[in-house]
């Protein structure tokens, strides 16, 4: 799940202070829950239970202070928190953004959206919210609403890798390889060397089969910087349909070494050793993928894979 934070709610200066502003305790709850939490916990705490401020500064310290919970995993003392945030300042767009991303890390993303709802309608031009609205559909399963959301996010200038990546991710999970290359192309624009993107598109191409060089080059890439059986995977695939039957089995035999019942693997490893000239290894493979998963080879057929 992508990790975004609730950074700050409201901006506290000394001008804008009157004379019962704790400042201290403001500067430890704005202290960043990232690498200071517990810090966050108090200071917020201490302005909480003083409870001096107006009630959208208190929701604020509530969000922070839940956010910092996220950090510690303690999802029922941020949630909490979240709530109290939503009750103080129930119209207030980043209280029902920071419940949606408490909702989103609990796994109720049927919550998370109807927050994301409320607050995109208090503040429709926000981006964010909607990159995090697309998120929670993308995890929920609702590939055409989550694809909405970040192309709304990206016309409004939210134009991260991530946001490319989320909706290409989508874009693979509907076959629709051509419009994922194309958002994990325009995500390696932005981060030319992350890993996962370098593997998504190579693992698009592949699937596609088209531009296969490239598609190995970035395969090469993802390796070069962090060596690992997904990548290992996608370029067994490419070597598969280059042709390159050798190099092809060596990339599924690493794949396989981590994961034996991986099936995909193991069908397209019988794949190439049934065309390098081992036909019985090949069907052992073969017949071992099948009953490992049944639809395997439907699968495999429907981007022209057989043996």
């Amino acid at each position: 799940m992508q990790r975004t934070f609730f950074a700050v709610l409201i901006a506290f200066t000394c001008g804008a202070c009157g004379p019962e502003v704790d400042v201290a305790n403001w500067n430890k709850c704005h202290a960043g829950v990232v690498d200071h939490p517990d810090e966050v916990v108090a200071g917020c705490g201490a302005i909480i239970k003083a409870a001096q401020e107006d009630p959208v500064r208190l929701a604020a310290a509530h969000g922070l202070r839940g956010n910092a919970y996220l950090t510690l995993k303690d999802f029922d003392a941020a949630l909490a928190d979240a709530d109290a945030a939503v009750a103080l300042a129930p119209k207030w767009a980043p209280a029902r953004g920071m419940r949606a991303l408490v909702h989103k890390h609990r796994r109720d993303f049927d919550k998370a959206i109807v927050d994301y709802d409320a607050a995109i309608a208090a503040m429709p031009k926000d981006a964010a919210m909607y990159a995090q609205r697309g998120d929670a559909h993308k995890w929920a399963g609702h590939g055409d609403l989550a694809i909405e959301d970040f192309s709304i996010a990206i016309d409004l200038g939210l134009k991260r890798a991530s946001v490319f990546r989320d909706r290409g991710t989508v874009y693979a999970r509907q076959d629709k390889l051509n419009e994922a290359i194309a958002d994990f192309d325009r995500a390696l624009d932005i981060e030319p060397n992350d890993v996962v993107t370098l593997n998504n598109g190579c693992y698009m191409r592949a699937l596609a089969n088209v531009a296969l060089e490239q598609a190995l080059v970035d395969c090469d890439k993802a390796l070069s910087l962090k060596p690992q059986a997904g990548v290992y995977d996608s370029r067994g695939l490419v070597y598969l349909r280059l042709g390159k039957l050798k190099e092809a089995i060596a990339d599924f035999d690493v794949v396989l070494s981590e994961d034996p019942k991986a099936a995909k693997a193991l069908y397209q490893r019988g794949i190439a050793k049934q065309r390098n000239g081992d036909a019985d290894g090949g069907a052992a493979d073969i017949a071992a993928a099948t009953a490992l998963q049944a639809d395997v080879a439907a699968q495999m057929t429907g981007y022209g894979l057989t043996p």
